[in-house]
């Protein structure tokens, strides 16, 4: 298991817990899958990379079809994930050479 270490700058008072997962999405966001490190997507984002509804997004959450982490209660998508989801649905065009399965 690898982990992240996060430096925050704390000056008046200790980060609530919402304001460490923003920092810790910030901190992974322009990161794709390097070393362990998830760039993590709220369900709005993850919606709004897909030009879809968020509701459409929690559906296939629940219903398990996207993969995704649960932090503090919130629900955050990597974006493998998302990619991965995505590249499920592709449909081969005709004609199109059917690739060799693994």
């Amino acid at each position: 298991m690898e982990y992240i270490y996060l430096t925050l700058t704390v000056e008046t008072s200790i980060p609530t817990k919402t304001e460490l997962l923003i920092a810790l999405a910030q901190a992974t966001q322009t990161n794709k899958k390097t070393a362990g490190v998830y760039s993590l997507l709220s369900v709005m984002q993850a919606a709004e990379h897909l030009g879809l509804t968020a509701w459409y997004v929690y559906q296939k959450i629940y219903s398990r079809q996207i993969a995704f982490h649960k932090i503090g209660g919130r629900i955050f998508i990597a974006q493998t994930d998302l990619d991965d989801y995505v590249a499920r649905g592709r449909v081969a065009a005709l004609g199109e050479k059917k690739a060799a399965r693994k």
